[in-house]
């Protein structure tokens, strides 16, 4: 038996999961050799550009072993695309190179009723990276000039096209591969080849800290996944022996614990994020956050740190994919929408809703998106489940809290603070049932059991108000009982922002 078999017995889980676990806790000793000799004045650009491809081949092919051929061969295949192809044709062969590659792989690898810890875990944020490096090629290419583009343009564009050696480290770069965060090439080679950032105490204990939160997570996530397995909410003991709310109290625990997974595996990656320096900015002290920009979380988590004498500051928030705090005192599903795969949630915002402008509807831009972002998880009808549920609950929170508020007027702020935490938790955790599920039979066993309370909440509050609101008489503003749905922001898709992720830009 092998060292890798020996953990995978010992930790409950599969080798192939240990090799993912082993991957990214290797970018911490490779962040910091690069931080401390690669990433200095006297090193060729070039060189780190090769340090960085070495490493993250060298960290996929101890992940996935041959199947590394599946990612090497969509990253040289966008390259040519956008090096050779005329403009009109790029975003569709891209698309249909990665996307179209990514659901055939679903289709011949993936489980229909199990996880998979397999290489089709890392094609699918490489197939978003890939995209959007086409994309933003062909911004630069549509508009040389900078300051006719869009805000995000402006950023992200890419008015060189990268070399070779250069584009292999940033599609590989090891802090990134594996399980994200999404970055484009400009963020990758701000840290390269940009204004070297001093190496910061502070940057050091945010790495040790985002580390010990990582490891902190995914023990909680074995200590609740031993005692409340999620694979049992379609077992005979939930599903016909256990009463009511003791289902609905195994679902809430259980699923939690999945969360912890995956917020453990994201902090640990932010540790190593932090520690190379990928994303870090330095702006004046006087300069304000974007509205656009993911929310910023304060403190110690990654708070601003004091360079050059006090004339700015050196940010490492910007590639933050879970926001510890506020998801852990989420009294709305917005709350959850900011702190849970934030950089994913942004991408999606920028590449997909967005640029559905062309269908003249922001219902209709809302629905693709929705439907890109299923299907991007893959063909289980679990995944559909789950992001419908989200965007029926988000257009129901603002029905009920309105019917809730003659009530919440009297009780003291923390009652109805610790109530809206828990309607919101279990609101999401609900929700997440179909997704752990993924298969139709295994999501009605187990939403029958639970009495199918989180659809029917929202579907009657959402058609009530909207008898409601029919009856109601009509005002000079057209304001009817409660706020237009098509105001209301919906689901982590388009959700980088809450004032502005439903409206095109």
């Amino acid at each position: 038996m092998s060292l890798i078999d020996s953990l995978a017995l010992a930790a409950g889980t599969s080798p192939d999961g240990i090799k993912l676990l082993l991957g990214i806790l290797a970018g911490y000793p490779i962040s910091l050799v690069f931080k401390i000799f690669i990433l200095q004045p006297n090193v060729p650009v070039m060189f780190r550009h090769l340090f960085s491809a070495l490493m993250g081949i060298s960290v996929a092919l101890f992940c996935y072993g041959r199947d590394i051929v599946f990612s090497l061969a969509a990253i040289l295949a966008t390259y040519l695309c956008v090096r050779l192809l005329p403009r009109p044709a790029i975003m569709y062969a891209t698309w249909l190179l990665n996307f179209g590659s990514l659901l055939l792989a679903y289709f011949l690898v993936s489980s229909a009723t199990a996880y998979d810890i397999d290489w089709t875990m890392a094609q699918c944020v490489l197939c978003l990276r890939m995209i959007a490096f086409a994309y933003d090629r062909c911004d630069a290419l549509d508009e040389p000039n900078p300051e006719r583009r869009g805000r995000h343009q402006r950023k992200a564009a890419i008015d060189r096209c990268p070399n070779v050696l250069e584009y292999l480290g940033f599609a590989y770069h090891w802090s990134g591969f594996l399980v994200g965060p999404q970055y484009g090439y400009n963020t990758y080679n701000t840290m390269m080849s940009g204004p070297l950032h001093p190496t910061l105490p502070l940057q050091w204990k945010l790495g040790a800290m985002y580390f010990l939160m990582g490891t902190g997570y995914m023990g909680l996530n074995a200590f609740i996944g031993g005692r409340f397995p999620t694979a049992d909410l379609d077992s005979e003991r939930f599903l016909y022996q256990t009463p009511w709310f003791g289902r609905l109290l195994f679902s809430w625990v259980s699923i939690r614990g999945l969360l912890c997974r995956y917020a453990g595996t994201w902090c640990l990656t932010h540790g190593a994020v932090v520690l190379c320096g990928l994303g870090a900015e330095a702006r004046p002290t006087d300069v304000a956050i974007q509205p656009d920009q993911p929310p910023q979380p304060t403190g110690l988590l990654v708070g601003p740190l004091p360079s050059e004498g006090g004339r700015s500051q050196v940010y490492f928030n910007t590639l933050l994919n879970f926001n510890p705090w506020r998801f852990e005192t989420a009294t709305c599903i917005d709350h959850y929408v900011h702190s849970f795969n934030i950089n994913t949630n942004a991408w999606v915002k920028e590449y997909v809703y967005k640029r559905l402008r062309f269908l003249g509807n922001r219902n209709l831009s809302l629905l693709g998106t929705l439907f890109f972002l299923a299907l991007w998880h893959g063909f289980a009808p679990g995944y559909f489940s789950t992001f419908f549920l989200e965007f029926v609950d988000q257009l129901a929170e603002p029905v009920l809290a309105a019917l809730a508020a003659p009530v919440f007027v009297h009780l003291p702020g923390v009652v109805v603070s610790a109530v809206r935490f828990i309607v919101a938790d279990i609101t999401i955790t609900y929700a997440l049932v179909g997704f752990m599920l993924k298969s139709t039979a295994a999501c009605h066993r187990a939403y029958w059991a639970l009495g199918y309370f989180g659809h029917l909440v929202p579907v009657v509050a959402i058609l009530g108000s909207a008898v409601l609101r029919g009856r109601a008489p009509r005002k000079a503003t057209g304001a009817g009982v409660v706020p237009d749905p098509a105001k209301v922001s919906t689901v982590s898709a388009v959700s980088a922002s809450a004032s502005d992720s439903t409206k095109h830009d």
